[in-house]
């Protein structure tokens, strides 16, 4: 249940609402950002009642927009019922029906570098955001907004977009709170360059900025993610570990490399999780690290040898 903890304004309790009646803002033809990355942090409840609506006989369908792939409640739901329209940037080929849908070519799909598409809605190539869709630990007093484990195009869905949806998920736990560095890059001519030069740099908020007076509503959730699980590492994969660490290995002894290791950036796969479990059983400590995705090595078996982790 809501309280508090979640909603840190009494204000903020008149805004709840079912989420079938938050599907009834969304209407036909509408872009509609959705927040998460990967299967992280991304909406269910309120695209799983547009759903239902939409077989019940609604008329709707809308473009997704999001930070990379999101769960099936999302892509899979709409698509079995013929709800998506558009998809950018980046999709899981997992659904297999919006898979389908694409490759027939009754889904428009545009497949963007993610990095690039959060500077192309600011600049407006694709026009307005009707809605965002932000799944939430919290909000807080001012309205800024407390995220999950996902961030992706969310700040920037959340700048553009003319309603708000605000899914707070009570099994997100409050203890993630602090941990993002929200930050979003001025225009040209203004823009600068990023200014994290160290791992552990810290240059914008742990919130996304929103205000109270945006927000157009809340939905209770309590959905965990929809998530992958990585393969276990094979004999292929755990060689190719060996191999790299052993390079590094060599490459120190020969004074190419420091010997405190220079600042990794991980992948993300299997391959990539062997790689790390293969660091977590070598000599390297103090490490520090860039990633774009936390993955399970990181938690389990090399937590103890790494200094500093980014997420980026």
């Amino acid at each position: 249940m809501l309280d508090a903890t979640r909603l840190r304004t009494p204000c903020l309790f008149d805004k709840i609402v079912s989420a079938d009646e938050a599907a009834t803002l969304i209407t036909d033809g509408m872009n509609v950002g959705v927040s998460g990355f990967t299967p992280s942090g991304y909406p269910k409840k309120t695209t799983l009642a547009l759903a239902k609506a939409i077989k019940a006989g609604k008329k709707c369908r809308i473009n997704i927009w999001s930070g990379a792939s999101v769960g099936p409640e999302i892509e899979e739901t709409l698509a079995e019922v013929g709800g998506i329209s558009g998809r950018m940037p980046y999709y899981a080929a997992s659904n297999k029906t919006l898979s389908r849908q694409i490759n027939t070519g009754s889904v428009t799909y545009i497949d963007q570098h993610l990095s690039h598409f959060a500077q192309q809605i600011d600049y407006g190539f694709y026009g307005d955001v009707d809605v965002a869709i932000v799944e939430a630990a919290a909000i807080n007093a001012d309205g800024s907004i407390v995220l999950g484990s996902g961030v992706g195009n969310t700040p920037m869905l959340v700048k553009h977009a003319k309603k708000i949806i605000v899914e707070v998920n009570t099994s997100i736990p409050l203890t993630l709170e602090g941990m993002h560095d929200i930050y979003i890059c001025s225009k040209p001519p203004e823009r600068t360059e990023i200014p994290i030069y160290h791992v552990g740099d810290r240059i914008g908020s742990p919130y996304v900025s929103c205000g109270l007076d945006r927000i157009t509503c809340i939905v209770e959730s309590d959905i965990v993610d929809h998530v992958r699980n990585l393969s276990a590492p094979d004999d292929t994969s755990k060689k190719i570990a060996a191999n790299l660490v052993d390079f590094l290995e060599h490459e120190q002894r020969h004074g190419r490399l420091p010997q405190q290791m220079l600042p990794l950036q991980s992948g993300v796969g299997s391959i990539a999780n062997a790689v790390l479990m293969g660091l977590a059983e070598s000599k390297f400590e103090h490490l520090t690290m860039y990633s774009e995705i936390l993955q399970d090595s990181v938690f389990k078996r090399l937590s103890k040898q790494m200094t500093l982790l980014r997420q980026i």
